[in-house]
């Protein structure tokens, strides 16, 4: 759990505190766990406005950590992307204005995804499907348009698509 003075703190089962950091920032969207060193003990991935952070599970940053993002208008979502299980991590960030960026494990912003342009702010975060062992990334904004891009950031034949509506709710 974060803090009002942005203290991150790692609690037991017994609600003792483990731990606490600061992060000096507030995180944005929620905290996911990764296996970042693929040894099957976990991590915690998160991101505030400007970086992402991994924290290991006795408190302390993952060598290359936090990692300075230079996102336009601020991260607003971030997504845990591992394509095949093979924990060769991807971090999908939406910014607040809408546009994608897609890292490596460390933090680096792919080709194509420096940012992806899209036309609006998002309904919810961008998320990743895999269909038919090919990897996708869904974005719908806010005024309904529909975007499907493939791994390297390009659009999918036949979009984006305008759905004339304004939607509301998940999208799963």
């Amino acid at each position: 759990m974060q803090d009002s003075a942005n203290n991150l703190y790692l609690l037991s089962k017994d609600l003792k505190v483990l731990w606490r950091k600061p992060i000096n920032h507030p995180i944005v969207d929620d905290i996911k766990q990764l296996d970042f060193y693929a040894n099957g003990k976990l991590q915690l991935f998160f991101t505030t406005n400007n970086e992402i952070h991994i924290i290991d599970r006795l408190g302390g940053y993952v060598d290359g950590f936090p990692k300075s993002i230079d996102a336009d208008s601020g991260i607003e979502y971030s997504q845990l992307v591992d394509y095949d299980r093979s924990k060769r991590y991807r971090y999908l960030l939406t910014e607040e204005k809408g546009n994608l960026l897609l890292t490596d494990k460390s933090g680096n912003i792919l080709e194509g995804w420096n940012p992806r342009k899209l036309n609006g702010r998002m309904l919810e975060a961008a998320r990743h499907y895999r269909v038919l062992g090919k990897d996708y990334f869904l974005a719908v904004t806010e005024n309904g348009t529909v975007n499907l891009m493939n791994r390297r950031g390009e659009m999918v034949k036949g979009f984006p698509l305008d759905l004339a509506i304004r939607p509301k709710g998940n999208i799963s």
